[in-house]
């Protein structure tokens, strides 16, 4: 059974993006998408993903709030939330740390550091 991704970001070039490196090994993994923070709340309750990768900044609900609402829940806490923001720094690590998210990445980011984030989150051999 392949191993569930769901990419939540409001921007559909950054979602193709991150879809696109993580299919160059092959389409090991079932690859969901999300255009927005409440689509990405529903989603990731039907599909429980192993995990998230998701944007900070989107309309409406933000990534740090879908975060928050997930790992709140037993059904979903165990989904592995993966941040993707613009920001860096130890400001990003004490949000992510307050929300639940279990790690980030800055934006923009090299494919490789992702698919290597990735597979090791998953325990794959890259």
């Amino acid at each position: 059974m392949k191993e569930k991704i769901l990419i939540a970001d409001d921007d559909g070039l950054m979602r193709m993006l991150i879809r696109t490196t993580l299919e160059a090994d092959g389409g090991q993994f079932d690859i969901y998408e999300a255009k927005n923070g409440a689509d990405a709340l529903e989603k990731a309750r039907l599909i429980k993903p192993q995990i998230l990768i998701l944007d900070v900044m989107m309309p409406g609900i933000t990534g740090y709030d879908v975060c928050k609402k997930l790992k709140d829940s037993p059904e979903t806490r165990g989904i592995y939330v993966l941040f993707l923001t613009c920001r860096g720094g130890e400001m990003s690590r004490k949000t992510v740390d307050l929300c639940g998210g279990d790690d980030f990445m800055v934006k923009p980011f090299q494919s490789g550091d992702l698919e290597e984030k990735v597979y090791k989150v998953l325990g794959l051999a890259a």
